[in-house]
């Protein structure tokens, strides 16, 4: 789904040296979902392919900010409708049960095109996972169903040793000298469509 450059940008905008450049701009949105209201940062237009980013586990405001700058980017360079949700509350969810409030999201976005088309996506188009995020969005990815079109995972976490194979396209960051690049590397295996695994010494986790 989403081009080569793309990917860089990604990248480049979740090193370290870019973190405190973050720009707190989108409209904040209510969606329901089966995991009760999400609370979210929009960009971009509606009926556009949806993105939705998933920050880290540390409960700090920053942290809900992580993806500002690649939103902002995705929805004006590469046309997409990018949502940010607040997962703090919901940290102890399986990935099975997240998946459903994220494709609620998905199903709200484009709730005009249903309505008009019969239109019901079940895919998230682009996924993004950082950190904690990063779990989460493997995870899900992995799901039986094969829920996630393209994947961006970025320092992902707490990865299991073993699991199911993810047909996502897909791309990996993450920093050389992070602790997590292990966890990482027995990913790689388990991604059967990766388009890009980069590694950068970018300065820990």
């Amino acid at each position: 789904v989403c081009s080569r450059p793309t990917w860089l940008l990604v990248l480049l905008l979740q090193l370290p040296s870019y973190r405190s450049l973050t720009t707190k701009t989108g409209t904040e949105v209510v969606v329901p979902s089966s995991l009760g209201d999400l609370h979210l940062m929009e960009y971009g237009a509606r009926g556009a392919p949806v993105a939705i980013g998933l920050h880290g586990s540390v409960h700090k405001d920053w942290v809900l900010h992580e993806w500002d700058k690649v939103a902002k980017a995705l929805a004006m360079q590469d046309g997409y409708n990018v949502f940010l949700p607040n997962l703090f509350a919901f940290k102890d969810v399986k990935p099975d049960a997240l998946v459903n409030a994220l494709l609620d999201v998905v199903h709200w976005a484009n709730r005009g095109q249903q309505s008009a088309e019969g239109y019901k996506p079940d895919k998230i188009p682009l996924l993004m996972g950082k950190s904690w995020g990063g779990f989460q969005a493997s995870q899900i990815a992995a799901l039986p169903s094969q829920p996630v079109q393209s994947l961006v995972l970025v320092a992902p976490c707490c990865l299991p040793d073993e699991g199911p194979s993810i047909s996502s396209k897909a791309a990996v960051f993450c920093a050389e000298d992070d602790p997590m690049i292990k966890e990482v590397e027995k990913l790689k295996p388990r991604l059967q469509n990766m388009q890009l695994f980069h590694t950068e010494p970018t300065g820990g986790h």
